[in-house]
């Protein structure tokens, strides 16, 4: 599928919103946001603060996966799912997870350098966020949904806000919510609530596919 239109870019909140953007316009190349599982109120405080919650980072485990550990980073509140496996290229455990702390954090130095080289170059843009992913439910931390990754409409008019402030060309967000309820407030925030969560992580890919055909008709 292609949009001459507008350039496509995933906030997150999880790798669901990553894949779908990626299967609907052949993208390969990977985002800041990609991997990362990102609190609503991380996500924005991060863009407000320049990444500069991330400079000094204080990582600690969340929980051992038999292929990697899940890390939170305690500064940001975002969690690190898929930046920290078990084992070394030599398929050996490591003892600790802080052992690739080095990788992960040149990692993300250089997508931010891409993330900030894509809000700079020219054209319209479209970031894409959803909090459709169905196991988001096990990183609330005693918390409820709608406070940790709820899409509420005064976060995605401050979002936009801050998005439209560092890039050039006309900015849109897009968003699929589990919210019933419809956003009003800008033509430039697309809300698009779904209420039905399949049992996969990367989603059901014909909703997506609606999701995307509906935005090209505002």
């Amino acid at each position: 599928m292609e949009d001459k239109g507008s350039q496509y870019f995933s906030l997150g909140l999880s790798c669901q919103t990553a894949h779908q953007v990626r299967r609907i316009f052949n993208q390969e190349r990977a985002g800041y946001f990609d991997w990362l599982i990102t609190p609503t109120y991380s996500l924005v405080e991060l863009l407000e603060k320049n990444f500069s919650s991330l400079d000094f980072p204080s990582f600690k485990a969340y929980y051992q996966g038999s292929r990697r550990d899940s890390v939170l980073e305690e500064n940001s509140g975002i969690f690190f799912h898929h930046d920290f496996p078990r084992t070394n290229a030599n398929g050996e455990v490591l003892s600790d997870f802080i052992i690739g702390q080095d990788n992960v954090l040149s990692k993300y130095n250089f997508l931010r350098e891409r993330f900030e080289n894509f809000c700079s170059s020219e054209g319209d843009k479209t970031f894409v966020l959803s909090n459709m992913q169905k196991n988001l439910a096990g990183y609330l931390r005693g918390k409820n949904f709608s406070e940790v990754f709820g899409l509420a409409d005064e976060l995605l008019v401050r979002l936009h806000t801050l998005l439209q402030f560092k890039c050039k060309g006309e900015v849109r967000l897009l968003c699929l919510r589990r919210e019933p309820y419809e956003f009003s407030g800008s033509e430039k925030i697309i809300v698009l609530p779904n209420q039905k969560v399949a049992n996969l992580w990367q989603g059901d890919d014909s909703d997506w596919d609606c999701a995307f055909r509906d935005h090209r008709k505002l």
